[in-house]
């Protein structure tokens, strides 16, 4: 059984992920003064969150079943991290505030407006990459489940190559900031090998999980364009019943060079007393 079944849904890791958003939603409304860096974090927790409960509405639609396997195994990695992230973040804080009670302690304000930028910008960036892949991937398993709603393929294939184009948008925005995430990590990692710190070796683990964050986004990208790509190029006719006269005709005929592989799914035709023709042919020129 795909383990992607098991595991999204309430009580799997979509749930799991918006409990940790919302005790690091708590956690930073527990600093009556936190500074600016960690409070201005909340906005983009919520909207995180709202994400994750929509993709948790289009689980229990079926939804995700359109979309492959290698997709919803991505699709999990990317929650999974998403959830680990804001863990993980919250430890810090903990550790920031622990002799402090409701404020931070003085020395942990000089530090944490030092460290906490960089930090909080790095999760900022995270999260962002997370809640723009998981609404690509639940628009994407939506207009698949649209398209295979319809007897023909031809009625959402604008919108599936509209799709196609944001994917590949998004896909070279993921390449710019992994190239340079990549860049900066090298020269952090320079750093602490110069400065043996604490503090450096989280900055260094930090730029690890935002290129990790990336290839996990990058990878579900990918799935869903040569999906999306896929159903696009395949002709669908099912349940055509042919009768009293006439012929009947099935097939692409002189259809464009740049299409693309096709894929044919004819199933279901039926013509009575009547000839049938199967045809595929390119358009030459």
């Amino acid at each position: 059984m795909d383990p992607f079944s098991l595991t999204v849904g309430t009580l799997g890791i979509v749930g799991a992920a918006v409990q940790s958003i919302t005790a690091l939603i708590h956690e930073i409304n527990a600093i009556r003064d936190a500074p600016g860096v960690i409070a201005g974090l909340r906005e983009e927790l919520v909207a995180v969150e709202a994400i994750l409960l929509v993709l948790d509405n289009a689980h229990k639609n079926s939804q995700l079943e359109h979309l492959t396997p290698d997709a919803r195994t991505a699709l999990q990695l990317a929650v999974t991290h998403c959830a680990k992230a804001c863990i993980e973040f919250r430890d810090k804080i903990v550790r920031w505030t622990k002799h402090s009670g409701e404020k931070l302690h003085a020395w942990d304000r000089v530090r944490v407006g030092l460290f906490a930028e960089r930090t909080v910008e790095t999760l900022c960036e995270q999260l962002n990459r997370y809640k723009s892949t998981m609404n690509i991937a639940v628009s994407t398993a939506t207009l698949l489940a649209t398209a295979t709603s319809y007897p023909t393929v031809h009625a959402v294939q604008e919108d599936l190559y509209i799709k196609e184009t944001e994917i590949a948008q998004e896909i070279s925005k993921i390449d710019e900031q992994l190239a340079e995430a990549r860049i900066t990590l090298q020269n952090v990692t320079q750093a602490q090998l110069l400065n043996d710190h604490q503090d450096g070796a989280e900055v260094i683990e930090q730029f690890q999980d935002q290129c990790a964050a990336l290839d996990d986004s990058r990878k579900l990208l990918e799935s869903l364009r040569a999906e999306a790509h896929q159903v696009r190029a395949q002709q669908k006719i099912t349940d055509v019943d042919m009768s009293d006269g006439g012929r009947l005709l099935v097939g692409l005929i002189n259809f464009d060079n740049d299409t693309g592989d096709v894929r044919q799914d004819i199933h279901n035709v039926k013509a009575t007393n009547h000839a049938v023709l199967y045809n595929t042919e390119r358009n030459p020129f």
